[in-house]
């Protein structure tokens, strides 16, 4: 008897609903109505550009400040100019370097890395 009541018993339990049930949503009154998308009632775009995740690469010309994003005159490689940064100067401006490497090479021949 025991071998036939299990198999029923859990039949019953799990076939018929027992258990949680997950809520429904609760229904709108049929006084309001449904809000339906209109196309000519949207916002027209505005012309301000969507905003980006990265800063604008500047030019690497002898004026950049810490914080500027720049690329290294040597090997073009883009970086964040900071206190860590290598610095070269050429004709009393001072050109930021993505490395030390860059900073010897640049100091060789400056001309040859700011005609690019």
């Amino acid at each position: 008897m025991r071998a036939i009541s299990t198999p029923i018993l859990l039949f019953f339990f799990l076939g018929c609903g027992a258990g949680p049930q997950p809520a429904a949503a609760p229904a709108l009154p049929a006084s309001q109505p449904v809000a339906t998308a209109d196309p000519a009632a949207s916002p027209a775009p505005t012309s301000q550009p969507a905003p980006t995740t990265q800063a604008a690469v500047l030019p690497n010309d002898g004026t950049r400040q810490m914080g500027d994003v720049t690329r290294c005159p040597v090997s073009q490689e883009v970086f964040t100019v900071s206190a860590e940064s290598f610095e070269a100067t050429h004709e009393g401006k001072s050109y930021y370097v993505c490395c030390r490497g860059c900073a010897q090479k640049f100091a060789q021949n400056p001309a040859r890395f700011l005609a690019r």
